[in-house]
């Protein structure tokens, strides 16, 4: 089963006040490459909705081994719809695994964990401690209700309502856990990769 990674990096940044893609964590690695580097790790392919034209970051992350930038026109109306507009260029995989561009902790082993559990018609979700967290896995079949996103929510909708379909993986990975959504989150956590 192919399943893939779909990053979303196309978000406005409005909480955090600036371009927070960019900012630079206690390490000194800038946010949204070092969430592609563990990304890419996986070797699973790699795809990232980025805001319409934005040319230079794409190039970079291609550089990364990012397969595909998919450009999101409408990512400015929210989440929901870079959601959609990634879904919509991703029908090739049989699976995917939503990854928040502003989650640079979670590690290559909960990516491949997820992967791995994945069918057509399931839904993984990591836990750490009994808390759910992020990036959350799709099968195939829940594709279209993905592309009909309209909303700031992301997908939590489709989650709650099929919980039928909803696998919980373990993981010890406190990473799943923690985003980055305010310049103090940079410096607040010491949470090191």
């Amino acid at each position: 089963m192919t399943v893939g990674l779909l990053v979303l990096a196309a978000g406005r940044s409005i909480r955090f006040g600036s371009d927070k893609r960019l900012a630079l964590l206690n390490d000194g690695r800038a946010l949204l490459h070092t969430t592609l580097s563990s990304a890419v790790s996986s070797d699973l392919p790699v795809r990232v909705c980025l805001p319409d034209k934005d040319d230079e970051l794409a190039e970079q992350f291609l550089g990364l081994g990012v397969e595909r930038i998919i450009p999101c026109p409408r990512s400015d109306r929210g989440m929901g719809f870079s959601l959609a507009d990634g879904v919509s260029r991703c029908h090739d995989w049989e699976g995917l695994l939503v990854v928040l561009g502003d989650m640079p902790f979670v590690m290559r082993e909960t990516y491949l964990s997820l992967a791995n559990a994945l069918t057509k018609n399931a839904i993984c979700v990591p836990f750490y401690e009994e808390i759910s967290g992020n990036p959350v896995a799709f099968g195939s079949n829940f594709f279209s209700s993905l592309e009909k996103l309209d909303n700031d929510l992301g997908a939590r909708k489709i989650v709650q309502s099929n919980e039928q379909a909803v696998i919980e993986i373990p993981t010890f990975d406190k990473g799943i856990l923690i985003d980055i959504d305010a310049p103090d989150d940079l410096f607040s956590s010491d949470f090191s990769h």
